[in-house]
């Protein structure tokens, strides 16, 4: 299955400039991702992030960060957040987009406003190191990244199906999530990891 992602864009008034705390107080950072959400009228909780740090990209300024969110389905996955300070735009994405940006300065596919689309949008292939925003942050609990990962590639499934599948399904899987929940470890993972196969079926 090929799998598309859904990337969403916030033109809000987001003077990044004005929010010095946010490039080395990690509570100012998760406040302020936390209130780019709300203008997007979206019902997530930031649980952890790193500080935003500065980075030139084929000659272009962005401030970047990640961050652990949960969406409104309880479940919790990794997001990139891509700041253009000049144009005030704001757009988040998942973790491969975001490495793929940060080694080529690629934003193919992603949802741009038309004042960025100028920018020169090179042709290149990613190189197998990709080179990483120095964004750090922890989580609790040995299996947290094996989780995260699970927990990525079940709600890029969910994304996949059609509306008229999510309807079917929508009490189904509010079900198995509070069945998800009281697992924990190894079990969970593989819980996840079986209700993806099973989503990716339809």
């Amino acid at each position: 299955m090929t799998k598309t992602l859904l990337t969403l864009t916030a033109l809000a008034s987001l003077t990044i400039a004005s929010q010095a705390s946010i490039f080395d107080n990690q509570e100012d950072a998760k406040q302020f991702i936390d209130n780019f959400h709300q203008r997007l009228g979206q019902n997530v909780t930031v649980s952890n992030c790193s500080v935003f740090v500065e980075q030139t990209i084929r000659g272009h300024v962005y401030d970047l960060a990640k961050a652990y969110v949960t969406n409104q389905y309880g479940v919790q996955i990794l997001q990139c957040y891509v700041n253009d300070p000049e144009t005030q735009w704001m757009n988040y994405v998942t973790e491969a987009m975001y490495n793929y940006f940060l080694a080529t300065g690629n934003r193919t596919g992603w949802n741009l406003p038309s004042q960025l689309n100028p920018l020169p949008q090179p042709t290149v292939e990613a190189p197998a190191a990709v080179i990483r925003a120095q964004t750090t942050f922890t989580m609790s609990g040995g299996n947290g990244n094996a989780l995260v990962a699970a927990e990525a590639q079940l709600q890029a499934a969910w994304d996949l199906l059609n509306p008229k599948v999510k309807n079917l399904l929508r009490a189904e899987q509010r079900s198995w999530i509070h069945y998800k929940d009281s697992l924990v470890g190894e079990a969970k993972i593989a819980e996840i990891n079986s209700r993806t196969t099973y989503l990716e079926r339809f």
